[in-house]
């Protein structure tokens, strides 16, 4: 079984799809953690939810404490496509 890690131990890969909770996020938000980059260079890094705002855009989740990587799909027949 997987266990929360918490951010001061060890940060996800960039663009891994991992769940967070934390002081200001729900309970728990599927999200990525991405660089954003401006005037030609990287500048920060942030949460990215897959929730989307009205005008499309992700919204940046704060306050992560803990995070865990995804489960792996269940590999029964009835759900391949």
């Amino acid at each position: 079984m997987k266990t929360w890690i918490s951010i001061k131990d060890r940060l996800p890969e960039f663009n891994q799809i991992v769940a967070v909770t934390g002081q200001e996020t729900e309970p728990i938000e599927i999200v990525r953690r991405v660089k954003w980059h401006s005037n030609g260079g990287v500048n920060g890094e942030c949460w990215l939810s897959f929730h989307l705002r009205a005008d499309g855009t992700p919204y940046e989740i704060e306050g992560v404490t803990h995070w865990m990587p995804m489960p792996e799909l269940p590999k029964d027949e009835k759900l391949k496509k």
